[in-house]
């Protein structure tokens, strides 16, 4: 079904028979200038160009006609234009020496000396106008009256409510009389058909666009045909084949909102359409396309009926070499205006004074941009409130553009879309808590704590714009939709969001990485939203959290190694993460994933990290094992060299074992001072009973002893004050400590080898002596490194 969009007028009945008996107006003469002498009938408006094509400014006018057997002078009509109900009138021109001969029309409007800054043209008098004035003829497109009067008498005037744009209001042709004018069946919109284009209105921008308004300015006019007479029916009524009817107003869901065209090409609101979908059999009249504060009521006198199923265009134009090519258009509001993006609502508003009564909101929708110019966005075959972008083409535009020397080109481009037809069934979008698998939504599966594993850390990968990257382990099937990640301490946070399901099955792995890397090769790597990256210095956390916030995994890495991964050892997989240590975490030494020589197992299983030791454990041969930890007494100092001969020579002491144990956490003190230095190693520093070790505070070859150890920290002796030396064990345990005498320059101070098995308490500063070994280095430094010492003289 089709209809057109018709154009409520109201006449003016001030005309009677009487009027005609009077034979016409004054006639003409050199001496009359006024229009004292016209009576109502006299002279009649005809046709009306109330909403020319484009821009209204200098293209609008008025016809009039002389119906009498005599010619009219119209020295002092006055034109006048008006708000339908009479109010807010203007004088908009006051004729002065123009004559209308019996049976002529006579024409009026604006195009003498103003210029049309819109279309860039200057333009000049049309021989389609008789009369034209200097200033804006500017005439009101809907509910407006025109009329012409001489002093206080109204010759003539037409009330409409709206027009079509580009098609003149016209009397029929074959109504051109005082009596018959004034009945509005007789007024129509003048075909938009090539015999009734003015010249003078059409026009052709820079773009090749061609705009025709339609009319017959100083001619007869058309007969209107019978589908095109205006005839005016109360509120809340329509005509159906001519007899008034109330209107069947559409309930909530019986109309909906199909499919959108908003981002056109230039934006042109002749390319814009809105498709609805009839559930029922309604009345389109009176019905409101709102968006925001903008609204577009559409107005007919016929009843605009539709049926169950049928699709219905709404366009600006029914034009199709002006709106794109639309293959129908039934219904047209030519000030409809659709953003790219928004809200759009159907309003049935159908309350008067006598019933006043709340809208009623038919459908509505917010839709977003379609990612493709000249791409509808439009409803799901299936009806659901699921909206897509439509890549079916209806037509191809030909745009002419001019180059900067002159020349055009043309582009052609294709609008797609399927106005007036089905759609294409779009796409399953998934709910709030769901995700698509394999198309069809389903429950995203949450991972809860320990149910994910980060296995793998790249913080610091070689080359430029190369992703950072962490890798985590699933130990039950979950799903990484809605998984958040945290860094550090900030606040912010880092969703993986997605429309289709992250399935991650148990036993697998998946990448999430700071951006896209094709060198990523894991069947399953993710990119969360926002600007997410991976710290390198401090703050180097990464913390897994599910939906509810709860706590999947958190894992503090550390330093990086550029280039090289960080990865957790193959055989820790099964553990959970208070049972991992740093010790189960390992560099990666497999071969490089990328061209950057970046080396780590993205996605994939993990090497086996060599065995390292825990808290409180050291390596004894590859393998770890519980610090044996010595206690007061353990160890006793029996040699001190604090100042010897030569430059870089290191200063040292000897540490003798009572007891098998590992110098592993040993601590040390000097003097009264607070701070300590410490024996770290994660290989096993042991000390078997009877054995000797030396603590130096530089590396230096001349100490040959087969364990000598370098404590951390700026480890120096003391020579003058403070000349003491402290053991602690790691947890501070008191396990030796010497007060040691005024060394000698080149000469360690040793305890007699007599008094090895005696307790500190038993040990005077008589036990020790100076050393009269050989010299252990070419400095001639004297003392016996790790080996036993000799028996001091008697004192």
């Amino acid at each position: 079904m089709e209809w057109k969009r018709r154009n409520r007028l109201l006449l003016s009945s001030f005309l009677g028979l009487s009027l005609l008996a009077c034979g016409g107006g004054t006639p003409g003469g050199s001496g009359s200038t006024k229009c004292s002498g016209l009576n109502a009938g006299d002279i009649i408006i005809t046709e009306i160009m109330a909403n020319p094509k484009g821009p209204d400014g200098y293209q609008e006018y008025v016809e009039i006609y002389n119906p009498t057997s005599n010619p009219i002078e119209l020295n002092g009509v006055k034109v006048f234009i008006s708000k339908d109900d009479g109010s807010n009138e203007k004088s908009k021109v006051t004729l002065k020496d123009a004559t209308i001969q019996p049976g002529q029309y006579f024409t009026i409007g604006d195009f003498s000396d103003a210029v049309d800054e819109e279309a860039g043209i200057a333009p000049t008098p049309y021989s389609h106008l008789d009369y034209t004035i200097s200033k804006t003829f500017s005439i009101t497109n809907s509910d407006a009256r025109i009329g012409l009067r001489c002093s206080e008498t109204i010759l003539d005037e037409v009330i409409w409510s709206s027009s079509k744009e580009g098609r003149a209001l016209i009397l029929s042709g074959d109504k051109l009389n005082a009596v018959d004018h004034s009945s509005a069946t007789n007024w129509c919109s003048i075909p938009a058909e090539d015999i009734y284009s003015i010249p003078g209105l059409t026009k052709t921008d820079e773009n090749g666009k061609v705009t025709t308004s339609y009319g017959t300015p100083r001619q007869s006019n058309p007969d209107c045909a019978s589908e095109e007479i205006e005839v005016t029916v109360d509120a809340g009524t329509c005509l159906e084949n001519g007899v008034a009817r109330p209107i069947n107003y559409p309930a909530v869901g019986d109309l909906v909102i199909n499919e959108i065209m908003t981002y056109v090409t230039d934006n042109s609101k002749e390319y814009k359409y809105l498709e609805l979908y009839a559930n029922s059999a309604v009345d389109l009249n009176e019905l409101i396309v709102q968006r925001g504060s903008y609204s577009w009521p559409i107005s007919s006198n016929d009843c605009l009926t539709t049926s169950a199923g049928q699709y219905i265009l709404i366009a600006t134009t029914d034009d199709e070499t002006q709106n794109g090519g639309l293959p129908q258009v039934d219904v047209v509001l030519s000030k409809m205006d659709l953003t790219q993006s928004g809200e759009l609502k159907l309003i049935i508003d159908n309350s008067t004074e006598e019933a006043p009564a709340e809208p009623v909101e038919i459908d509505s929708v917010s839709y977003v941009k379609a990612s493709q110019q000249n791409h509808s966005v439009q409803r799901s075959s299936d009806m659901s409130d699921n909206f897509c972008e439509s890549m079916s083409s209806y037509s191809s535009i030909d745009i002419i553009e001019t180059a900067d020397d002159g020349s055009t080109v043309t582009n052609t481009i294709s609008m797609y879309g399927t106005p007036g037809s089905a759609n294409a069934e779009c796409p399953k979008q998934a709910e709030e808590g769901q995700c698509l698998d394999n198309g069809v939504p389903r429950d995203i599966v949450m991972p809860e704590a320990g149910e994910l594993l980060i296995t793998e850390v790249m913080v610091k990968p070689n080359g430029e714009d190369v992703a950072k990257w962490f890798e985590v382990y699933a130990k039950a099937n979950v799903d990484l939709n809605g998984l958040i990640i945290k860094k550090g301490t900030a606040a912010k946070t880092y969703p993986i969001s997605s429309n289709e399901c992250i399935a991650l099955a148990r036993g697998n792995y998946a990448v999430v990485a700071t951006t896209e890397d094709a060198n990523l090769t894991a069947e399953t790597v993710v990119v969360p939203s926002g600007s997410f990256s991976l710290n390198t210095g401090s703050n180097r956390n990464v913390t897994l959290l599910n939906a509810n916030g709860v706590t999947v995994d958190s894992y503090d890495y550390a330093s990086p190694t550029e280039g090289v991964s960080l990865q957790l050892s193959a055989s820790t997989l099964s553990s959970s993460r208070d049972e991992i240590s740093d010790a189960n975490y390992c560099v990666s030494t497999g071969a490089a994933y990328d061209s950057n020589g970046n080396i780590g197992t993205p996605g994939s299983a993990n090497s086996e990290c060599p065995a390292q030791a825990g808290d409180g454990q050291c390596m004894d041969n590859g393998t770890p094992r519980d610090i044996v930890t010595p206690a007061e007494g353990d160890l006793l100092i029996t040699e001190v060299m604090a100042k010897p001969n030569g430059d870089g020579v290191a200063k040292w002491f000897e540490i003798y074992a009572k007891a098998d144990v590992d110098l592993n956490g040993l601590i040390i003190k000097k003097g009264t001072a607070a701070t300590t230095y410490k024996i770290a190693s994660t290989e096993c520093i042991s000390l078997t009973r009877g054995d000797y070790a030396v603590v130096a505070t530089a590396e230096d070859a001349s100490l040959t002893a087969e364990t000598v150890v370098i404590p951390s920290g700026s480890f120096s002796l003391n020579t003058s004050s403070n000349r003491n030396i402290t053991l602690l064990n790691a947890n501070e345990v008191l396990i030796d400590s010497y007060d040691y005498a005024s060394p000698t320059a080149g000469v360690s101070l040793q305890l007699s080898a007599s008094m090895l098995t005696a307790a500190r308490e038993e040990i005077s500063d008589a036990n020790y002596c100076a050393s009269t070994a050989s010299a252990y280095d070419s400095n001639g430094n004297i003392g016996t490194p790790g080996t036993a010492n000799a028996q001091c003289a008697a004192q």
